[in-house]
């Protein structure tokens, strides 16, 4: 991927420009530094993820695992430079409004997700109340409904309820 990115032509005065020198200072000013941070990442993963990862300085490694989530900065960009170049206003509206979509659905499910943790979390938590009915789809099902039903505010639904209470 860094190889191929010092070749990527970069656009200048909606011109592309594929010359090397222009693509490879563009390339070291701009990502070269975070693709470079990212590998270095990545190695360190793999050397201390063996026998020593868990004693000492070594076990705190774990987390450069969680780096990975900064891959996401480049998706950022890509998408900004993909949503400029659409002309279509209608196209441009479907493709916004699956994005709000999908961060809705997203904020439910790890809202969902977090409360079904909870509850099983803690002895006298609303999934244990449940007891026979402890299975898992049934109880993110529940969750994930807590959690859509709070997007309109606070609403005297809790899980583990029976209909009628």
């Amino acid at each position: 991927d860094m190889v191929a990115s010092f070749f990527t032509g970069i656009y200048v005065n909606n011109q592309v420009d594929m010359d090397l020198k222009h693509t490879t200072r563009h390339y070291l000013r701009t990502w070269f530094g975070f693709d470079i941070f990212m590998v270095i990442m990545q190695w360190l993963i793999i050397y201390f993820d063996g026998s020593h990862s868990e004693t000492g300085v070594f076990r705190y490694v774990r987390v450069l695992r969680y780096s990975r989530l900064l891959r996401l900065a480049k998706f950022d960009q890509l998408l900004t430079n993909i949503l400029e170049r659409i002309n279509s206003l209608l196209v441009l509206l479907a493709v916004k409004m699956s994005m709000y979509l999908f961060g809705v659905v997203l904020y439910v499910h790890v809202t969902g997700s977090a409360w079904y943790w909870v509850g099983k979390s803690t002895e006298d938590g609303w999934v244990k109340k449940l007891g026979e009915n402890d299975v898992l789809p049934l109880n993110y099902l529940v969750s994930v409904h807590w959690a859509s039903a709070q997007l309109q505010g606070n609403v005297d639904i809790y899980p583990g309820m029976r209909a009628g209470e």
